[in-house]
């Protein structure tokens, strides 16, 4: 059998596909623009190589992993458009990481088919509307799971609500009228920045990363 279904060939696939881990990434989380903005589920595909994992993790989905990293370069006007407020520090790191290799990076202008030129790792969907002449930067999203403190809301109608920050939760249950009590929760902590500038950090409501290998028919 092994013979008649050539497995030297079909073990060497196996192996390698193992070592690539499969042919990229899905992003599941929740998306509050879906829906004319009701909010839902979101299912994202990440190219392979923009994401890194700890090297020591041995679960197969990953969830043993101290963090996971998805790296990738946008438009530095993009970046400050989304953070506003971070826009002296996002302007200091422009061309930082992509300074001396920014020309090696680039995917060559193909004057053949007019294509236009992308930094390898580059998100089509945050640059092809912003003008050409803007500089990369590298944005880094890192997953880490972590133990934080959660505001746990209970309006007396069985149906709890976590909150990550105080002031809100107090808010919220003078609003609704809900015992308000604190517990310590394991949860994946997102830590998003522009080179090494930090422009957000937030608490997901999961202890699961959300993050899925896409792997193939061989793994």
């Amino acid at each position: 059998i092994l013979r008649e279904n050539n497995f030297p060939k079909q073990y060497e696939r196996a192996c390698k596909s193992m070592i690539v881990k499969g042919m990229g990434w899905l992003w599941v989380g929740f998306d509050p623009d879906m829906d004319d903005g009701l909010g839902g589920i979101s299912v994202k595909y990440i190219p392979l190589e923009q994401v890194y994992v700890d090297p020591v993790a041995t679960d197969w989905e990953f969830q043993d992993a101290s963090n996971m990293i998805v790296s990738k370069v946008i438009r530095g006007t993009l970046a400050i458009s989304l953070w506003n407020d971070k826009k002296a520090a996002i302007k200091k790191v422009y061309g930082a990481d992509t300074g001396k290799d920014h020309e090696r990076n680039l995917l060559h202008h193909n004057k053949t088919d007019g294509a236009s030129s992308r930094p390898l790792g580059v998100d089509p969907e945050t640059t092809e509307r912003i003008d050409e002449t803007d500089e990369y930067v590298r944005l880094i999203e890192r997953y880490m799971r972590t133990r934080v403190p959660v505001w746990v809301l209970d309006d007396g109608s069985g149906r709890e609500v976590e909150v990550y920050e105080e002031s809100k939760a107090e808010e919220m249950a003078a609003e609704n009228k809900a015992n308000i009590y604190k517990l310590s929760k394991m949860r994946i902590t997102k830590i998003t920045s522009i080179s090494d500038v930090i422009v957000d950090t937030e608490v997901l409501p999961t202890s699961i990363y959300p993050l899925i290998p896409l792997v193939d028919e061989d793994t």
